[in-house]
């Protein structure tokens, strides 16, 4: 009976070692290992691609399973690799400061297709190719099938009724001389200034400021005459950009884009990516976007802020609590139910994606943060878990799960990492890219054990 017993508690316990193995403890326990997740793919230390995080992203441009790299760099020019090959390169009229896919719901010509993700019939899948939105000063560049396809010009920023009134008085009335709209000019700036207690004053354009900031009256007067002719018009940039989908959580569900500008609004596009649906303002300029949900079900979008403050619209209402940090935000994610943000103090911060200000914990670091990427697949699903990795200045790379470090990437230079990708890439589900400050292109990918 006695040996019976033993041989019972010895099965159970393979059992339970077998049952351990498949845990997400033991899985965590094989990325810590010394040899490190990371399989070398491939390194270009001649590949010159200067670009940041906002500008790089993996895609599926020809739905064959085989995911290219799209990187918009300094040269001001939109690349696309695949494999280990530069496959194309587009020129742009200026430089982009972000990069983001989206699935138009327009639906492609031709025949039916027997793959489901094509089926015309469901509403809630895009049947055309995904499209490439490129941000560049005021202007949305949208290619599709890597082909230019439209371009999207943000609204112009409402002037002053008053200025408006002296410009165009000046440009269609020749009866009116530069001296009468230098004098309606400086009484317009007198009025507003005793105005400028109270809320929503509009303030003069950058040419009426330029031209009363000048102490030589003759050359306020040429500069009438030179700025009169051209219609007053004053244009907004483009900050961040980002995408969320409508109805579906699948890669090429119907999605449609979100652009932050630098006059403090965000801006929901329609799926086409040719119409505004919505527009909210904010109390700040933004610099990132990070969208959680659904548009048509239950969303969030987190929102990065130039006066170091952390905004939240859920469901198409400015939310009124936020997260006010102690320094400049260098970049943040939102993913799960949290909030990962660096500052440029050297410290990494999380907060509850409710947006309120209690920390749920903090880490000091010796070098500054550069970058921050999560990671997102069915290995890293867990209720408790969730995986990022931070870029740092000295060119390490750091893989956490919640504040604790699984992993620490030595790249051979110390030159600072300016942009991490991960996801697929080629015919791999957990790749990750790595550009640094000299320009390196390095892909690494995870290990399948």
């Amino acid at each position: 009976n006695n040996s019976e017993k033993k041989i019972g508690l010895r099965n159970m316990d393979d059992q339970k070692q077998r049952h351990v193995s498949h845990s997400p403890k033991s899985r965590l326990h094989e990325i810590s290992s010394a040899s490190g997740p990371w399989l070398h793919a491939w390194y270009d230390p001649m590949a010159h691609l200067k670009s940041t995080s906002s500008r790089i992203a993996t895609v599926d441009i020809t739905n064959d399973g085989n995911h290219a790299l799209l990187v918009v760099d300094d040269s001001k020019r939109l690349k696309v690799f695949r494999g280990m090959n530069l496959i194309s390169s587009h020129k742009l009229l200026d430089h982009a400061s972000c990069l983001s896919i989206f699935y138009p719901s327009s639906l492609r010509k031709g025949g039916h297709s027997n793959n489901p993700n094509n089926n015309p019939n469901n509403p809630s899948r895009s049947s055309s190719l995904p499209a490439v939105g490129v941000g560049t000063g005021s202007y949305v560049y949208i290619y599709r099938s890597m082909r230019p396809y439209y371009k999207f010009t943000l609204p112009t920023i409402k002037i002053n009724s008053d200025e408006l009134h002296i410009w165009n008085s000046a440009r269609l009335n020749s009866n009116i001389s530069n001296q009468e709209t230098l004098n309606l000019l400086i009484e317009l700036q007198k009025t507003l200034q005793t105005q400028s207690s109270e809320n929503n004053v509009q303030s003069l354009t950058f040419r009426s400021m330029f031209i009363l900031s000048i102490t030589d009256k003759t050359e306020q007067l040429k500069y009438i005459e030179s700025y009169k002719s051209a219609e007053l018009m004053v244009n907004t940039c483009i900050t961040c950009m980002t995408s969320i989908q409508k109805q579906d959580v699948e890669t090429n569900a119907i999605s449609s884009l979100i652009i932050g500008t630098e006059n403090n609004e965000i801006l929901f596009l329609d799926s086409s990516g040719c119409n505004i649906d919505k527009t909210i303002n904010i109390p700040s300029t933004p610099f990132h976007l990070s969208v959680i949900g659904l548009l048509s079900v239950d969303y969030r979008i987190v929102i990065a802020t130039r006066s170091n403050t952390i905004y939240t619209i859920r469901n198409g209402k400015l939310l009124g609590n936020f997260i006010q940090l102690e320094s400049a935000i260098t970049s943040m994610i939102a993913f799960n139910k949290n909030i990962i943000v660096s500052c440029i103090n050297k410290t990494l911060y999380a907060y509850h994606i409710k947006g309120n200000n209690i920390k749920l914990w903090s880490l000091y670091f010796k070098h500054n943060i550069t970058t921050i990427e999560p990671m997102i697949g069915n290995q890293f699903q867990g209720n408790d878990n969730n995986f990022f990795l931070c870029g740092f200045e000295n060119g390490e790379i750091a893989m956490y799960n919640n504040n604790q470090q699984i992993h620490l990437l030595k790249s051979a230079s110390n030159s600072p990492i300016t942009a991490l990708k991960f996801g697929k890439y080629g015919r791999e589900d957990s790749t990750l890219i790595i550009l640094n400050q000299t320009g390196c292109l390095n892909v690494k990918i995870m290990s399948r054990r």
